[in-house]
């Protein structure tokens, strides 16, 4: 296992330096271009407020004018510029989107100040918001959820099968619920594996 930097991952698969991806990816057309998910979770995204959120941040209305750290290059990234393009429309001030290689770095922003609010996944979220010394909530952002995939290189038929195989395995024994009713995300389940899901 190798912990790389978001947009490294793709590449590192299609070059061969990993046999596939598990990173909270979401499982979309344009990257189906380049690999084949299996999709193993519907996640969506969500949000770290400083602790008593102080910026009075709710949801994507209230980030108008506002200063948003997210990933770049991923989902989080893609729904802070459509945030910004809603503030707009309606004839408020956009936000200030600062951009990073990871969520620790996007995390950081909110700590110190210099961002209101981190776009990242709820998983993420829920994740940083329950380790006290970060002084942070989580808040879902609804009607965000998509699939989740497994990256694989598309001509690596053997292994996708294997993957998918797994995964249902699991679902079907019971011990895919167990794993996520262990983490406090069952809201995540999904049915069968599903091979590029995404729409």
């Amino acid at each position: 296992m190798t912990d790389e930097e978001f947009n490294s991952q793709i590449p590192g698969v299609l070059t061969g330096r990993y046999d596939f991806v598990i990173s909270s990816m979401t499982d979309n057309p344009e990257r189906q271009a380049k690999v084949t998910f299996v999709d193993y979770v519907q996640a969506g995204a969500g949000m770290l407020v400083k602790a008593g959120n102080p910026a009075g941040v709710t949801g994507p209305d209230d980030l108008c004018g506002k200063t948003v750290s997210v990933v770049d290059n991923g989902s989080s990234m893609e729904l802070a510029e459509t945030y910004a393009g809603d503030c707009e429309k309606a004839g408020k001030k956009g936000l200030d989107v600062l951009k990073f290689p990871g969520d620790q770095e996007a995390l950081l922003q909110v700590s110190n100040g210099r961002a209101q609010a981190t776009i990242t996944d709820y998983v993420v979220a829920a994740s940083k918001a329950a380790d006290p010394k970060l002084k942070v909530e989580a808040l879902v952002l609804e009607g965000t959820e998509s699939p989740w995939g497994i990256g694989m290189k598309p001509e690596n038929k053997e292994l996708i099968d294997a993957v998918k195989g797994a995964l249902d395995s699991l679902i079907q024994s019971g011990d895919y619920a167990k794993i996520l009713k262990a983490w406090n995300l069952d809201r995540l389940a999904v049915q069968s594996a599903v091979v590029n899901g995404g729409k």
